[in-house]
């Protein structure tokens, strides 16, 4: 089972019934001409509000004498990875060993972390007045935890640290900032491309079913949710005729994420946000428009209609993913990271991103929640030797890129060319939202879209009804939970 923030929609529980088709599959176009994702409503600029420092950097003479940098860190695979044969692995070892070159310091990990008990240690520690290591990397589902205990100190308070560099994700630190608070750093250094979100499918299945390829529709900029739907409808076989989901029958969509995980899947691949950014308050609720119930109709035709079943998340015990694995499913989505298990057990798969909103829309990749993050906590001992450190790793991490890891995959697993064109695809919009990233520690963004979007599915109740019964208690809370004083 994956781990996960809680999605938004936690208490998502509608269904929705939809008569049972068995003709041949048609492969729709359903394009929106209000429904086109653009630049300017997906990423707010926080060009103005990051990054102080960045023309007081550091001495690149500075010798610390072997001083330690310490890291508290949940599974230290990106910043204390062991020496093997991953190119992957011995890369971000160069890396260190060239940090540790420039300012003559040891980067380590904190000792005596028990990994299973890793957040409630770093608590007491930090409760006691303890020492919890010059930085803290966490995986993103961690993060509202923090958040909440208000333990961590604005990244863009550190000395020296440039987050308007390439090098740094601007759209990924802007989804974890609350008016000019910066909970966390992303970038290079934290890049895992294998966590994002992607859709397998079985090129067996599509043969055997003559269906239209997947990599057929991506050319004739048909692949979309609509259309995934179509083809994973027409895939569905009850074999043994029990009107029960087993494991004799063949699935048209299966993952291990659970449904409500699936709903923020496809809501992120739309590069919809809930919220924005507002300084000095945030966030901002921008949701009540028609794409947004373009959106909702997806969801509902794919996940939530219970006469078809097209999605599947478990049956007799085993997973989506494991389903998909023994060949009971045409498409699996998961993170991109399966494909060398897939290639290992021979399954003839191809990679898709996933499926767009409509034909003028981007590609957007869900970024799973047990990426990385980097935290200061705010009871660190020296400010100026965190920010010296984290800048020079994050400079040293540029080679940690898209091209990289398509190199990787392309050598390591992939059976055919159209799977290595889709990879660019898949690493080209990350996306990141407010409302996953800091959710959590605030029921309150939870509380406002979860009734809006389960009373919308529920009652059909308008948009703009509910819209105007929510948005003024909203605010009172922005306006009272979201102001910072100071940095």
């Amino acid at each position: 089972m994956k781990k996960s923030a809680l999605p938004f929609f936690c208490i998502l529980t509608a269904f929705v019934f939809f008569a049972c088709v068995t003709v041949a599959p048609e492969i729709i176009d359903k394009t929106d001409e209000n429904a086109v994702i653009t630049e300017q409503n997906i990423t707010p600029s926080i060009s103005a509000n990051i990054s102080e420092s960045q023309n007081n950097m550091p001495s690149s003479t500075v010798n610390y004498g072997g001083r330690e940098f310490t890291i508290a860190m949940y599974n230290d695979k990106l910043f204390l990875p062991q020496a093997d044969s991953s190119p992957i692995s011995n890369k971000l070892l160069e890396r260190n060993t060239a940090v540790e070159q420039a300012y003559n310091i040891k980067i380590k990990a904190l000792d005596g972390l028990d990994q299973s008990n890793f957040i409630s240690e770093i608590n007491t520690r930090y409760n006691a007045g303890l020492f919890c290591g010059d930085l803290l990397v966490i995986h993103n589902y961690m993060l509202p935890l923090f958040v909440a205990e208000k333990q961590l100190m604005s990244v863009k308070a550190l000395p020296f640290v440039n987050l308007e560099a390439d090098y740094f994700d601007t759209a990924a630190i802007n989804a974890a900032t609350v008016g000019n608070f910066v909970h966390a750093a992303y970038g290079d250094l934290t890049y895992l491309p294998d966590k994002s979100t992607c859709v397998f499918f079985n090129k067996d299945f599509v043969d055997s079913h003559n269906l239209l390829s997947p990599y057929e529709m991506e050319e004739m900029n048909t692949w979309t949710w609509d259309n995934l739907n179509v083809l994973a409808k027409a895939a569905i076989q009850d074999v043994n005729n029990n009107r029960i989901a087993d494991f004799d029958d063949i699935y048209g969509l299966c993952s291990s994420y659970s449904r409500l995980e699936m709903v923020d899947i496809m809501w992120a691949s739309c590069g919809e946000p809930f919220f924005e950014n507002n300084p000095p308050y945030s966030p901002k609720m921008i949701f009540n428009n028609e794409k947004t119930q373009n959106i909702i109709d997806k969801i509902r035709r794919l996940l939530y209609n219970e006469v078809d079943k097209i999605y599947i998340h478990s049956a007799q015990g085993l997973s989506g993913y494991e389903l998909f694995l023994q060949g009971r499913s045409l498409f699996c989505i998961d993170t991109l990271d399966k494909a060398s298990e897939l290639s290992a057990a021979g399954i003839n798969f191809g990679i898709m991103p996933l499926p767009k909103l409509n034909k003028k829309s981007e590609y957007r990749s869900y970024m799973d929640s047990s990426a990385y993050a980097v935290c200061v906590l705010n009871n660190i001992p020296d400010s100026d030797f965190t920010g010296t450190i984290l800048q020079k790793i994050a400079e040293e991490s540029s080679f940690n890129n898209a091209d990289y890891y398509k190199k990787y995959y392309i050598t390591n697993f992939l059976t055919d060319n159209s799977s290595a064109l889709m990879l660019d695809k898949i690493f080209k919009n990350p996306y990141y939202d407010l409302a996953t990233s800091l959710g959590d520690c605030y029921p309150e963004i939870a509380a406002a879209s979860d009734e809006i979007i389960l009373s919308h599915l529920s009652t059909g109740i308008s948009f703009d009804t509910l819209y105007t019964q929510n948005v003024e208690t909203f605010d009172n809370f922005v306006k009272t939970s979201f102001t910072y004083k100071g940095e």
